[in-house]
């Protein structure tokens, strides 16, 4: 059966582009306008096909009259989205897995367009193999090892073993967790030979994250969201791909749609949308397609919705991008395409919608940003650097909360607490309260918080629309932390 929905279609440069405001992510585009019309109803059937096969919902089409574009024209894009189906017809396939010297097998991964995951800890299995079936064979380097982290998105947890071992839920409707399946309610192994993750911030709960990781080699894989080219690659958006750069990475961070990469030599680089002077001067004002160096001597750095935060090997923090509201500076304009100096002597940075956390050599956790400390009230920037706690090695915020981790292995809340998603009374903090101890990380998701325990245990509390808890459901409030897993 045909379907039809509105569509804007751009031109730029001589060339067309399409986008269906009702369907987050998908887009087309032409060096003809026929060929642009044409890949339309392509994209659209493709899309609509994967929404189906993986049992999500599908968007209703808008009403074209109430569809409007300042640079575009808008038009009806119809397909069949239906033809798009592959056969479901069953074949069993029985996978050998031969694996070469230096690596061992860590597992064989299915994972049905329902979502259903099954893993074989052997390296010949009998798969029932059909269209919607996705295989993952996953090595890791023999005696590979890294730093444990626990790493929040807005809807998303990654949480990373001593062993480089990656695992992930949450909710996946871009393939933002590496596989090719919906909602994953429950942790599964995605990825190894990992030493960091980054997940992307500055996003609310309707945003259309990416993630990427670091492995000890100096390699970048992405997936998700590649709407403004953030991932910095082309190709599938749901399988962690590697990227073809001239350089060992350092350090990563993915903002809502850009990304950056620092390499070994302290080079800074960037990648997605530019549309704030996130990526500083060179493409401002649109997309940047490909790497291109932003700044050097850089230590550390973090992506927001709109700016990137960093902190240069001196000890200076700066910021570049999105100054609406006077969030990080009074009269510095609203699009900081110069690197500006928001201070000295910090060692850690971190970075939300529309601000900064950022702690010095002495432990000291400023806030940086367009909410007031005291009563959090959106658009009251103090446009300065604020202190708010002492006695910190890292802190993490999403939306309108923050959660903190002492130097003594102490986890902290800060801010909204609507969800519970710091303690079990729902009211606000506007100084730091003591949530846990024992800890050696941390992350501040959309209305959730999540800590790791010396012992590799990962607690997640809040909001669980979304399937952050780990519990195998997307429902309900958890006041008390629940585990959702054990690392090694």
């Amino acid at each position: 059966m045909k379907t039809a929905y509105p569509a804007i279609i751009h031109n730029e440069n001589d060339e067309y582009w399409v986008e269906f405001p009702d369907l987050e992510g998908c887009f087309s585009d032409g060096e003809t306008l026929a060929d642009a019309a044409s890949n339309a109803s392509e994209a659209l059937g493709m899309y609509l096909c994967s929404l189906m096969e993986r049992n999500l919902e599908i968007p209703q089409p808008s009403d074209i009259r109430s569809v409007s574009s300042e640079d575009g024209i808008v038009t009806v894009v119809a397909t069949e989205p239906l033809a798009y189906r592959k056969s479901t017809r069953s074949v069993k396939k029985t996978l050998t897995v031969e694996v070469k010297d230096g690596y061992e097998l860590v597992n064989i991964k299915t994972v049905s367009g329902n979502g259903k995951v099954k893993n074989y800890n052997l390296n010949s299995v009998t798969l029932n193999v059909d269209a919607t079936l996705t295989v993952t064979v996953m090595t890791k380097k023999t005696n590979a090892s890294a730093e444990p982290m626990i790493v929040t998105g807005s809807r998303a947890v990654f949480a990373l073993a001593d062993d480089g071992q990656l695992y992930a839920w949450g909710e996946n409707e871009l393939g933002q967790l590496g596989v090719s399946s919906g909602t994953v309610t429950a942790p599964i192994p995605v990825v190894s030979d990992v030493v960091k993750v980054a997940a992307s911030m500055g996003g609310t709960e309707g945003d259309a994250p990416m993630t990427a990781v670091l492995t000890s080699s100096g390699a970048v894989y992405t997936c998700g969201n590649n709407g403004a080219g953030q991932l910095g690659r082309t190709g599938a958006t749901d399988s962690f791909i590697k990227l073809d750069l001239p350089f060992k990475a350092a350090d990563i961070s993915c903002g809502f749609d850009h990304f950056i990469i620092i390499a070994e030599n302290g080079d800074m680089y960037g990648v997605g949308n530019n549309s704030y002077g996130q990526l500083g001067a060179s493409g401002f004002g649109g997309n940047v397609s490909t790497l291109q160096k932003i700044d050097t001597s850089v230590k550390t750095a973090a992506a927001g919705r709109r700016h990137t935060v960093y902190i240069k090997e001196n000890g200076d923090l700066l910021v570049l991008g999105d100054n609406r509201w006077n969030k990080f500076r009074a009269g510095a304009g609203e699009k900081l395409t110069e690197p500006l100096k928001l201070g000295e002597k910090f060692v850690f940075c971190s970075t939300g919608q529309h601000n900064v956390l950022a702690i010095d050599e002495t432990g000291d956790l400023y806030y940086i940003g367009w909410r007031s400390t005291v009563s959090f009230s959106a658009g009251e920037a103090a446009g300065e650097p604020v202190r708010i706690a002492r006695s910190m090695q890292a802190a993490y915020i999403m939306d309108e909360h923050i959660i903190m981790l002492g130097e003594n292995g102490a986890v902290y809340g800060y801010g909204l607490n609507n969800y519970n998603q710091i303690v079990p009374d729902g009211q606000m903090k506007n100084t730091p309260t003591l949530i846990m101890e024992g800890c050696i990380g941390c992350g501040a998701g959309t209305h959730y918080s999540a800590a790791m325990k010396a012992d590799g245990t990962v607690l997640i509390w809040g909001n669980n629309a979304h399937g952050v808890i780990g519990n195998g459901f997307a429902s309900d409030v958890y006041c008390e932390p629940y585990k959702a897993i054990k690392l090694k």
